[in-house]
């Protein structure tokens, strides 16, 4: 499939007739992503061929006016011979968004339709009845089939489990004080990371706000949502508060200087942990602010699949339903995933967490055997994880081809 750009060093820059200053990325060297079944033209093709816009942080919905189809491009569209492949494969880019592309493109092109868009994101709705063209493509779950993981056998067989769980926090949200507060008993038996209120944190998608900004959002967040009343948010202040930041002694990442390691090859900490904690990075599918909230599933939950470990999931409603919808197995046989099933935040979290009380009950050799009867779900999960990986890029273009015709 060919796609037609303007700049090769940088596929992002097209269509851009000004930078927006909080793209960085504009002014770097950045290559297409796709390499295997995708070849650039800088020239109109005789076939059909794809121009490629990239949803890439939320401030590219605020600076659309900056944005401009060429006009070989809209010429194109009209005739029918190229599509728009939205790929907003990052977060979790739903129909929310897409409307307000739509929108703003009609404006520029006449008599736009939506088969004319391909809208490849990350958002794990079902939008199969929708009337545009939707595939999913999550870069956190592609990524993973990059790394040489025969160094992370290696590292496997000299290291042994020491802690009962890891459970990694870097930028502030109401549910991982929540499961940090509900972990606190047991901190000295697992890895337990987390910022404090003044800590550094660079993120181009969240935006630039500190720490503290998030940190005061979330709590304000948290206490809200507390029912009994605000028992665990006051714990959280008076023990949890003052021992942060939490930070990883052993961890090579600088966090505390902002760092964001969401493809993380350090992998003593994940490979001495018997259970994964995972507290992904959205917790509900409606808020006042966004309004509908699309799930979507990031590099947190895939971490354990990588690194072959059990988990339980501190995220949106219905989560575990959706890996097992795309092939994932979890561990209904062991842990009560009934709170995946639990719409209320909160009480899904307790409801999560609480299935430690049963993994630390077990002794050593409990713990052995139950590693031992899930060694068949640790195998599935990551051969699927590289399966998945490697063929998203096949996958997108046979998708495009098929839109095509």
């Amino acid at each position: 499939m060919i796609y037609y750009t303007k700049n090769p060093e940088n596929y992002l820059r097209d269509g851009w007739k000004t930078y927006p200053k909080e793209y960085r990325e504009l002014n770097e060297e950045i290559k297409f992503p796709f390499v295997e079944h995708f070849t650039s033209s800088l020239t109109i093709p005789d076939e059909n061929f794809i121009w490629f816009f990239e949803l890439r942080h939320p401030f590219i919905l605020k600076n659309l006016d900056k944005y401009v189809f060429p006009l070989e491009i809209v010429d194109a569209i009209k005739k029918k011979t190229c599509k728009i492949l939205v790929l907003g494969w990052m977060e979790n880019w739903g129909i929310k968004e897409f409307k307000i592309l739509f929108e703003h493109f009609s404006k520029q092109i006449p008599d736009l339709e939506h088969n004319d868009f391909i809208y490849a994101t990350a958002s794990a709705e079902d939008y199969s009845n929708e009337k545009f063209n939707h595939f999913y493509a999550n870069r956190m779950e592609r990524q993973w089939h990059e790394i040489f993981y025969p160094k992370i056998v290696r590292k496997a067989k000299k290291i042994k489990k020491i802690k009962d769980f890891i459970c990694l926090n870097r930028r502030p949200a109401w549910h991982r004080f929540l499961t940090v507060s509900l972990l606190w008993e047991w901190r000295r038996l697992g890895h337990i990371s987390h910022l404090a209120k003044d800590s550094k944190l660079n993120d181009d998608y969240y935006g630039t706000e500190t720490a503290e900004n998030h940190y005061t959002k979330a709590f304000d967040v948290f206490k809200s949502c507390d029912p009994f009343p605000h028992t665990i948010s006051k714990k959280f202040t008076r023990q949890v508060e003052k021992a942060l930041p939490m930070i990883l002694k052993q961890d090579r990442h600088k966090i505390l200087e902002g760092a964001n390691p969401n493809k993380d090859t350090d992998a003593p900490k994940y490979l001495e942990s018997w259970i994964h904690i995972v507290t992904e990075t959205r917790m509900e599918t409606h808020t006042e602010m966004d309004g509908l909230v699309d799930r979507f599933v990031s590099e947190k939950t895939f971490k354990p699949m990588f690194y072959k470990q059990p988990f339980i999931i501190v995220g949106q409603y219905k989560i575990l339903e959706s890996l097992r919808k795309w092939g994932y197995k979890t561990y209904g046989t062991f842990f009560n995933e009934e709170y995946d099933n639990t719409k209320n935040g909160f009480f899904r979290t307790q409801k999560a967490i609480q299935n430690m009380q049963r993994w630390l009950s077990l002794t050593p050799a409990g713990k052995e055997a139950m590693y031992k009867e899930h060694e068949h779900v640790f195998e599935h999960n990551f051969n699927h994880l590289m399966k998945r990986g490697k063929e998203l890029e096949k996958n997108l273009h046979e998708h495009i081809q098929g839109v095509f015709k």
